[in-house]
């Protein structure tokens, strides 16, 4: 199993640990456009940024999601 870090793309993680699906759904990442980017292209401290949350508190949750 592989940590999720700040640099991890959203596509990787729905690639890797689809049970994680529902969380970023959650965020608003339907892998939609967002201008010309996909949301699938942003990194989780991109996800961070934009959702006005703590990327710590966000890869916290998301690295316990998949230990369990």
């Amino acid at each position: 199993m592989q940590e999720i870090e700040a640099t991890t793309r959203v596509n990787e993680i729905m690639q890797l640990y689809p049970e994680l699906t529902d969380v970023l759904m959650d965020l608003g990442l339907c892998g939609c456009n967002y201008g010309r980017e996909s949301h699938l292209m942003w990194t989780v401290e991109r996800v961070a940024q934009d959702k006005g949350i703590a990327v710590d508190e966000l890869l916290k949750e998301l690295n316990n999601r998949i230990k369990r």
